[in-house]
């Protein structure tokens, strides 16, 4: 399988064991809306892993670590979720496990929570959106699982986002806005 470092060397370099995307490269993608905030969790819709994935990254102070790859059809739980339904989802994900061969792509239910990280054309050029990830551990349930046990996931997923708030959601969402409110001052210096 292709790392991101053998697909194009110039988006990222090492540092203390961690492989940080370029500065530029993450201009790239924000300008270009290429960066789908996944703290809320959902349905991944994109490519597979053989066709390149989608990448996963996470903000770490200025910087934005890269933390692996997932592929469509996979389900990415928000971190509320995956700390207070582990077990449940360790279950759900062991009792299908990866099976590319059988899998075939389904149409999505309609009350389904997406995340939309299928490929867009820049300038006559394909690029698969990337998941910008909360700092905390968010659940990827495999793709043969998550078929199986979609509505199940997803109401995991939906209901523990908005049960009232804790303090850990609470951080959960205002990271998101303050990346969001970093990207804008970022881009008004450069316009």
């Amino acid at each position: 399988m292709e790392t991101p470092d053998n697909i194009a060397p110039d988006i990222f370099y090492w540092r203390e064991g961690k492989r940080i995307v370029r500065s530029e490269f993450m201009h790239f993608l924000f300008h270009h809306k290429l960066i789908v905030n996944a703290a809320e969790g959902g349905l991944v819709l994109g490519p597979s892993h053989d066709d390149g994935g989608i990448q996963l990254i996470a903000q770490l102070d200025n910087e934005y670590i890269w933390r692996g790859e997932m592929e469509g059809y996979e389900y990415l739980v928000n971190p509320i979720g995956t700390d207070k339904y582990h077990q449940e989802l360790t279950n759900i994900n062991t009792s299908n496990p990866p099976n590319i061969f059988l899998f075939e792509e389904y149409e999505v239910p309609k009350n389904i929570s997406i995340l939309d990280c299928r490929p867009i054309t820049i300038d006559g050029m394909e690029f698969t959106k990337w998941i910008g990830l909360t700092n905390y551990n968010h659940w990827i349930v495999n793709k043969t699982a998550t078929q199986s046990h979609l509505l199940i996931i997803n109401n995991i997923n939906v209901t523990s986002w908005n049960e009232p708030p804790t303090s850990e959601q609470d951080i959960c969402k205002s990271w998101w806005q303050r990346l969001v409110r970093k990207i804008s001052v970022y881009l008004k210096k450069l316009n």
